[in-house]
Order: structure tokens, then C-alpha cells, then sequence
């Protein structure tokens, strides 16, 4: 398989997923709570789905350009650089947040906002790998799909952080005195 359809075939099959199975969560989150395998099983069926979809795209997609070895290299190395970040994100959250089971089990979690690691920087630094590892494969394969790919991508995972922010303080709020309930947080370039 030449790199032109390998990097948005694998680009699309790894990552397309995740906004469908965040979706997917909080669509029947009273339903999934009851049985979290149930969850896992529609969540591998959703990535089984995107296997001859990802396929297909990848085949179809026509060339932008044929980049350079200097510039698939950058492209390559920006792609494992976002795939390094996103490790970084799960070792930092836990396995146990990281693939939701935090959310499917709140029982079991403690709810807290993660403030360390790449989280010091950015809410949602996995989501922001995402995108660069989609704008790196492009560079890296010159596949049309993957930068019809980036803006779609990008809406979608600011979609889901609004699902997964509410989801979460709803979590915290039994948690928070009234005090802060009743007064909306402090961006950090208010907080003194």
C-alpha cells in the first residue's frame, strides 16, 4: 500500500472514530451507565464501520500535491510528535478516565478537573493532537480527504468537548460549595 492511501486510510481509521464514540456516550449516558460493556461492544461496531469507510476515502481521495521525502518526513514526525502528546494525555488522566470508564462508572472516579500535565496548557490536549496529527498526515501524504478532514474533524471535537465539559460539571457540582455554583469560574488571565 503506497503511503498516499496508507496515511489517510490509518489517519481516518484511528481517529474518525472518536468523535462518533463520544456521540455515542452521551446520546444514551443513563443506558450506558447501566451496562458500560454495552458501550465498549457499539464503540468497537462503530470502528468496525469505519474500516471500509476509511477504505474507501483513502482509495478515492485524490493528490494535492506529491511531497517531497523532506517534507513527508516533517509531516511524519509532527504526526508521531501528536501521537506522543496524546500518550502524554492518557498517563496523565489514567486509563481509567482517558477511555471513559469515569464517566460510564462516576462511582468508582473520584470527579476532578485535571489541571497537570499537558492539561496545564490546553483542556483538552488529545483533541488538539488530533488535529495537528491530521494536518501532519496531510502534509505527509498530499491526500485531499485528510484536509477536507481537518475542519470537519475540528468542529466535531469542539462538539464533543462541550458534551464531555458538561458532563463533567454536572459531576463536580454536587462536589462544589453553593458559593462557587453561584459564581461562574475565573478565566486564568483573571485569576489573582
Amino acid at each position: 500500500m503506497s503511503p498516499a492511501i496508507a496515511i489517510p486510510f490509518f489517519t481516518i481509521l484511528c481517529l474518525g472514530p472518536i468523535p462518533a464514540w463520544h456521540f455515542l456516550l452521551h446520546a444514551n449516558l443513563p443506558a450506558w451507565r447501566k451496562n458500560p460493556g454495552a458501550y465498549y461492544s457499539m464503540a468497537a461496531v462503530v470502528w468496525a464501520l469505519f474500516v471500509p469507510l476509511a477504505w474507501h476515502l483513502a482509495q478515492s481521495s485524490p493528490l494535492l500535491f506529491e511531497p517531497s521525502r523532506t517534507t513527508q518526513a516533517v509531516g511524519l514526525g509532527g504526526s508521531g510528535a501528536s501521537f506522543l502528546v496524546a500518550v502524554w494525555s492518557m498517563l496523565t488522566l489514567t486509563p481509567r478516565r482517558f477511555f471513559m470508564w469515569a464517566v460510564l462508572r462516576p462511582e468508582e472516579c473520584r470527579a476532578e478537573r485535571i489541571l497537570r500535565g499537558p492539561y496545564r496548557i490546553t483542556s483538552h490536549p488529545t483533541y488538539v493532537a488530533m488535529v495537528a496529527a491530521t494536518a501532519s498526515n496531510f502534509l505527509a501524504s498530499g491526500s485531499a480527504v485528510l484536509l477536507g478532514t481537518l475542519p470537519v474533524l475540528g468542529a466535531l471535537l469542539v462538539a464533543v468537548a462541550t458534551l464531555e465539559q458538561r458532563e463533567l460539571d454536572a459531576r463536580l457540582a454536587p462536589a462544589l460549595p453553593e458559593r462557587e455554583l453561584a459564581e461562574p469560574p475565573l478565566s486564568p488571565s483573571t485569576r489573582h
